[in-house]
């Protein structure tokens, strides 16, 4: 069903141009997934035992034991402290998550690959990876808001929502390589040089294993140091085949788009539409986006449901989204490559992905007419076949067959 809903946001979404009508297919498509994976059952995925226990611990015992980040040990204790039942651990991550989602989206894609955006998530399987990863996508909403906040320059906000990430998941750390990255995009030759040598470097990474790298940095963690102690999950668990296979569309994706802007620079081609909405009065040459309108206001409940009757222009500008895309994508790809094998270390990944979505839609935002769809098209088709292989055929997440929740969801002060 989520699938059919998706497709039909899509299509409507590439018929019409309202930007009032893309922002409600994009929140409707939101609203069904988060609920849709708000519901499921506590035997979704591998861990979804583990976190009834961690809340089933606090629902007895206040003062228990948390083996965990902080973090999120203080949100199942707030929850149940407050009378709520474990399926509310679910549904609150899961709408934060999507909301996050579409913050991102909202902020950094122009509204005509806002649903288009909305089914990529889908279908690269991030929908299914949340099931079963909850803590670590709790982390992944949090760096979701940094990432937007850096975006505009808000480097404060953006620390912040780092730093409550790492109390989630230690992992969103990986985060910081982005600035550095970003930072690393001005230079244009010697980035451009610098990244090719990544990319091939990459593949000889995986070639070679990566436990040589991250030995010292697992040990550095006691609380992941068991994943050394001869754990299947650190051991190289997927053939090289393989890993070209399932990693052959994001990397296309990523070079095409690459190409793409590259080519679209050369014939001075702009994405003007998205510049005339954001920034009227910067010249064409740049892709930048602004503070907020307002500082406590969520860009005016974004901008007033997308009436986007006026950006403040006077506001200092934000980075350069092209750039900024690129940089992301670019660690994405350069993860997956690498880390393909290794079941523990793929999930790092995660965090970079949106920013693949964000660079493939400034790439066809080039792109006009049926070539455009036909691109799009192709894209979405590649990503659910190989969705369906994994998810369905493999078995990847052991999220499928899908339950939900039958348990109690009224609190202990609910009436009824």
């Amino acid at each position: 069903m989520l699938f059919l809903i998706l497709i039909a946001a899509y299509a409507i979404s590439s018929l019409r141009e309202s930007r009032r009508l893309h922002l409600a297919l994009m929140i409707f498509c939101l609203i069904s997934m988060a609920l849709v994976a708000g519901i499921r059952a506590t035997n979704i995925g591998t861990d979804g035992r583990a976190y009834f226990d961690i809340f089933h611990a606090y629902e007895s015992d206040f003062g228990a034991k948390c083996n965990v980040e902080r973090g999120y040990c203080a949100f199942n204790k707030a929850l149940a402290s407050l009378g709520f039942t474990f399926p509310w651990v679910f549904l609150l991550e899961s709408c934060f998550l999507y909301f996050c989602i579409g913050y991102f989206i909202y902020t950094i894609i122009d509204n005509e690959f806002w649903c288009f955006a909305v089914f990529l998530v889908y279908v690269t399987q991030l929908f299914f990876t949340a099931l079963n990863l909850s803590r670590q996508y709790i982390a992944i909403s949090l760096a979701l808001l940094a990432f937007t906040l850096l975006a505009k320059r808000l480097y404060i906000s953006s620390t912040i929502f780092l730093l409550l990430g790492t109390t989630v998941h230690k992992s969103t750390w990986i985060i910081v390589l982005l600035p550095f990255v970003y930072y690393l995009t001005r230079f244009k030759k010697p980035f451009a040089v610098g990244a090719i040598i990544a990319y091939f470097a990459s593949f000889v990474v995986r070639i070679k294993g990566v436990q040589p790298i991250f030995v010292p940095f697992i040990s550095a963690m006691p609380r992941y140091s068991h994943y050394l102690n001869n754990n299947p999950d650190f051991e190289a668990n997927a053939s090289l085949r393989y890993s070209l296979v399932v990693n052959l569309i994001p990397n296309a994706l990523f070079l095409f788009s690459v190409l793409i802007l590259l080519w679209s620079e050369g014939k001075r081609l702009t994405h003007g539409r998205w510049e005339n909405r954001l920034a009227k009065q910067v010249t064409t040459e740049r892709r930048d986006v602004f503070a907020p309108v307002s500082k406590f206001s969520l860009d005016r409940i974004f901008h007033r449901i997308s009436g986007d009757s006026s950006c403040d222009q006077s506001q200092p500008q934000g980075l350069n989204l092209t750039r900024y895309a690129i940089a992301g994508a670019l660690i994405y790809v350069l993860a997956i490559n690498s880390l393909s094998a290794v079941r523990i270390l793929i999930r790092l990944a995660d965090y970079f992905i949106f920013f693949l979505i964000a660079l493939s839609t400034y790439a066809f935002s080039r792109i006009k007419g049926r070539t455009r769809t036909i691109l799009q098209i192709l894209l979405l088709v590649g990503y659910s076949v190989l969705c369906f292989y994994l998810i369905i055929v493999k078995g990847h997440n052991e999220v499928i067959p899908f339950h939900v929740n039958t348990g109690r969801w009224s609190p202990s002060w609910w009436p009824l």
